[in-house]
C-alpha cells in the first residue's frame, strides 16, 4: 500500500489518505502489525488483524526473489483444544428473602456464650466463621452452575425459532411453493420483531441497575474463555492443567520477594516522634456503617466470608465483629487465615504462555480489610496532624490524585518554558517496590513516626509470616511464603508503602523537584546551564544510595529521561554508572506527555481506543433504544475521553476534531441500529 507517511509506532501521519486508512484500522478494531520499514526508508507492506493477538512474532526478512520489498513472516495464533475435566462451579441464590432468614438466625444465635468456650483469638475467630458459614450454607446452600450457560430465551421465541426452522427445511425440499414461503417470510418477521423487543427489554434491565451493571456486562461479555491459556514453566515444560499453570505462576510470582535483611537500619536524619498512638477505640455504631458501606461482592476469599454477607448482616453481626476486634488488638494475635491470600494472575502484555507476562491480583480476607480500614482512618488521622506526609506525595492520600499531581507539575514546566528554560525530567521505576519493601526496616519506620504499643504489636504479626496461593479457574497452586513487601491486596499495604517512602524527597538538594505517586518518582529541574542538571545528576546518585539503603532495586531500562524546551541538547543521565534511555514520549499517571507539551501522541491513543470501544458496544449491546445506548456511551467510554482532561484539554483543531468525531460516529451508528436514520443530526 503505497501510504508511506504513517508512522505506525505513534500512528501520526502528514496526508489524507492516511489519515482515511487509520481511521478505517480504528473503526474497525483492527491492529497493523508491521512497524519496520519493508521498502528501502519507506512501510509499504501492511498486515492488519482483529483481534489484535491474532498474529505474533512478526519479523521482515530477506526480499523475495527479484523483489524489491522485504518479505514480513509472521505466527497466526490458534488455540489447542485440550479435553479436561472441568470442576463445578457452585453458586448461592442471594435473595433478600434468604437474608432475612439468615439474619434471624445470627440473631437469635448466643454469639458471646458459644465463643467463650474458645480461648485463643485464632480459634475464637474459626468457630465464629465456622457457625458464620454454617448458617449462610442452610439459608443459601451452594448449588452447581453450568460454566456454558446457554441464552435463555422466552418461549415465543424458541417456538418461532422452531417453527422458522422447519418451514426453511420444507422450502428446500419444496422451493416453488409459495405457501411455504410466504409463512416463512412471515415467521420470520415476527421472530425479527420478538427478538428485538427482548433484547431491549435485557439491556433496559441491565442500565436501570446503573454504571456498575453496565461495567460488569461489557466485562463479562469480553472475558476469554480461557483466562491463562497453556503456559511454559521455568525448566520450559508444558503446563496444560490448572494446577500445573497455578504453580508455574506461584514460582514466578514468589521470586519478587527479597530474602530477610536484618542488617538494614533506620537512617541518621530519620527524626522520632515524640507523639504517639497506641491503641484505638471500636464502636458498634462505626463498624455497622463500615460494613454498610460495603460493595455487593459475592467474590473468594481466603475465609470464604464474602462483602455481601458481612453487609446484608450487618446489623446482626456488628456487635460480635466488634468483640473479635477488640480482642485481636487487645491480644496483639491475628487469626492466621488473615495471614493467607489468594492470588490471581492477571495478564499485562507480550506473549501470554510465559508467567513473567502476568501480575499478581491478591484477594485476603473480607472481615481482615474491614479491621484494616478501622485502623487505617486511625492512623492517617494520627499522621495528618502532625503534618508527616511529604507535599509532593500524592498517593493513597485524600485530597490528592494523579490529576493534582500531574497539574502541579505541568505548571511548574509551563513557567519554566514561558521564562525561555528547559527542563529535564528522569522517570524512576523501583523493581517490585510493593513486593520487596524489608519488613525490619519498615517496622523500624513505623516505630519512629510514634505508632507503638497494640498497634505496633499488631503490626509486626500482621506482616511477618504471610503465605500465598494462586488461584487460577478452580485450582490452587502450592502455598508459598512471602519473605518480603508490603502486603498486596490490603488496605494497610499503600498506607504503610507511603510511610515507608516519605523520607526520600528530605534528601534532595534544593532546586530539584520531586513528585511521587505511590512508587512512581520522578525527579526534574529547571535549567539554562549546567548548575541545576548538575544537582539534577547528583540527586540520581543520592535517589541510587537511598534506594540501596533501604533495600529496594531501581529498574534502571525502565527508567526514563524525558526533555522539553528549546534548544534542550539533552545531555545524558545515569543510574549505578549505566546511561538512562532517552524518549520523545513518557506515560505519565495515565497520561502521554511529548516534549513539545501537545499531547498529541495521547489524543491518537484514546481516539483509537475509544473506536474499539465503539466496536465493542454495537457488538455487544443489541439495544434499539436511544436512551439506553446514550447511557452506555456516557457510562463505559466517555470516562477514556475525560480523565484529567484538566491536563490535555486539546486547543489545536486537528486535535478537537478527532475527539468530536467519535461522538459523531457513535451517534450514527446509534441512530442506524434504533432505526432512526432519518432523524440524524446533520453533523453526524
Amino acid at each position: 500500500m503505497n501510504i508511506p507517511n504513517i508512522n505506525w509506532v505513534d500512528y501520526s501521519f502528514n496526508c489524507q489518505k492516511g489519515k482515511l486508512l487509520l481511521d478505517f484500522m480504528f473503526q474497525t478494531n483492527s491492529t497493523q502489525h508491521v512497524t519496520e520499514f519493508t521498502r528501502l526508508s519507506s512501510t509499504l507492506d501492511l498486515i492488519f488483524s482483529s483481534p489484535s493477538n491474532l498474529l505474533s512474532n512478526v519479523k521482515i526478512t530477506e526480499n523475495f526473489s527479484n523483489s524489491d520489498h522485504n518479505m514480513i513472516t509472521f505466527n497466526i495464533n490458534s488455540s489447542i483444544p485440550f479435553n479436561r475435566h472441568k470442576k463445578k462451579v457452585y453458586k448461592r441464590q442471594l435473595t433478600e428473602n434468604n437474608f432475612s432468614i439468615l439474619n434471624e438466625k445470627y440473631a437469635n444465635y448466643k454469639w458471646t456464650d458459644e465463643l467463650s468456650f474458645y480461648f485463643s483469638v485464632n480459634s475464637k475467630y474459626n468457630a465464629f466463621t465456622d457457625t458464620m458459614l454454617y448458617f449462610f450454607d442452610s439459608a443459601m446452600p451452594l448449588k452447581p452452575l453450568n460454566n456454558i450457560i446457554k441464552e435463555n430465551y422466552p418461549k415465543r421465541i424458541t417456538e418461532l425459532s422452531r417453527n422458522k426452522l422447519k418451514l426453511f427445511k420444507e422450502s428446500k425440499k419444496d422451493p416453488n411453493n409459495n405457501e411455504i414461503q410466504l409463512k416463512y417470510k412471515i415467521i420470520s418477521r415476527q421472530l425479527r420483531k420478538i427478538t428485538r423487543d427482548y433484547y431491549t427489554e435485557k439491556d433496559k434491565r441491565i442500565v436501570s441497575k446503573g454504571r456498575s451493571s453496565v461495567y460488569k456486562y461489557f466485562k463479562n461479555k469480553l472475558k476469554p474463555v480461557i483466562q491463562v491459556p497453556t503456559l511454559f514453566d521455568k525448566n520450559g515444560e508444558i503446563c496444560l492443567s490448572d494446577k500445573a499453570k497455578s504453580n508455574a505462576m506461584g514460582i514466578t510470582f514468589q521470586k519478587a520477594f527479597n530474602k530477610k535483611n536484618s542488617e538494614l537500619v533506620i537512617g541518621s536524619n530519620f527524626t522520632k516522634s515524640a507523639d504517639k498512638i497506641e491503641d484505638i477505640q471500636f464502636n458498634i455504631l462505626d463498624i455497622f456503617k463500615l460494613l454498610r458501606k460495603l460493595p455487593n461482592k459475592n467474590s473468594t476469599s481466603p475465609d470464604s466470608i464474602p462483602y455481601i454477607l458481612l453487609k446484608k448482616c450487618a446489623f446482626t453481626l456488628s456487635h460480635i465483629i466488634t468483640e473479635l476486634f477488640r480482642l485481636i488488638l487487645d491480644e496483639g494475635e491475628i487469626p492466621e487465615i488473615w495471614k493467607h491470600s489468594i492470588v490471581i494472575p492477571i495478564f499485562k502484555k507480550g506473549d501470554k504462555t510465559i508467567t513473567d507476562n502476568y501480575r499478581p491480583i491478591a484477594l485476603t480476607c473480607t472481615l481482615c480489610r474491614t479491621f484494616e480500614r478501622l485502623l487505617v482512618n486511625k492512623l492517617i488521622e494520627f499522621l495528618r496532624n502532625k503534618d508527616f506526609f511529604s507535599i509532593e506525595q500524592f498517593g493513597f492520600l485524600k485530597q490528592r490524585s494523579t490529576v493534582t499531581q500531574l497539574l502541579t507539575m505541568l505548571n511548574q514546566i509551563y513557567s519554566c518554558v514561558d521564562r525561555g528554560n528547559k527542563v529535564d525530567i528522569v522517570y524512576i521505576d523501583f523493581k517490585k517496590a510493593f513486593d520487596t519493601v524489608p519488613i525490619e526496616l519498615l517496622i523500624q519506620k513505623v516505630k519512629h513516626i510514634g505508632i507503638d504499643g497494640k498497634i505496633l504489636k499488631f503490626l509486626i504479626n500482621f506482616l511477618n509470616n504471610r503465605k500465598f496461593k494462586v488461584r487460577i479457574e478452580q485450582d490452587f497452586s502450592e502455598e508459598y511464603p512471602i519473605h518480603s513487601g508490603v502486603p498486596q491486596g490490603s488496605v494497610l499495604g499503600p498506607l504503610l508503602f507511603v510511610i515507608f517512602i516519605n523520607d526520600l524527597p528530605e534528601h534532595l538538594p534544593k532546586g530539584v523537584n520531586i513528585k511521587i505517586y505511590a512508587d512512581d518518582i520522578k525527579l526534574y529541574v529547571e535549567h539554562n546551564n549546567d548548575n541545576n542538571r548538575n544537582k539534577l545528576k547528583e540527586s540520581l546518585v543520592i535517589t541510587e544510595k537511598w534506594a540501596k539503603n533501604n533495600g529496594l532495586g531501581i529498574s534502571i531500562d525502565k527508567c526514563i529521561c524525558l526533555y522539553i524546551g528549546k534548544n534542550n541538547d539533552k545531555q545524558q543521565y545515569f543510574i549505578d554508572g549505566q546511561p538512562i534511555k532517552k524518549e520523545n514520549c513518557v506515560r505519565d499517571l495515565g497520561i502521554l506527555i511529548d516534549t513539545d507539551l501537545s499531547f498529541s501522541a495521547h489524543i491518537t491513543k484514546i481516539t483509537k481506543q475509544a473506536y474499539s470501544m465503539i466496536y465493542q458496544i454495537f457488538r455487544i449491546f443489541k439495544s434499539k433504544d436511544l436512551d439506553n445506548l446514550v447511557f452506555v456511551f456516557k457510562t463505559y467510554l466517555r470516562p477514556l475521553l475525560e480523565y484529567a482532561t484538566e491536563i490535555w484539554s486539546p486547543s489545536r483543531k486537528d486535535h478537537l476534531i478527532s475527539l468530536e468525531k467519535i461522538q459523531k460516529i457513535f451517534t450514527k451508528r446509534a441512530f442506524k441500529q434504533c432505526g432512526k436514520e432519518e432523524y440524524l443530526p446533520i453533523f453526524a
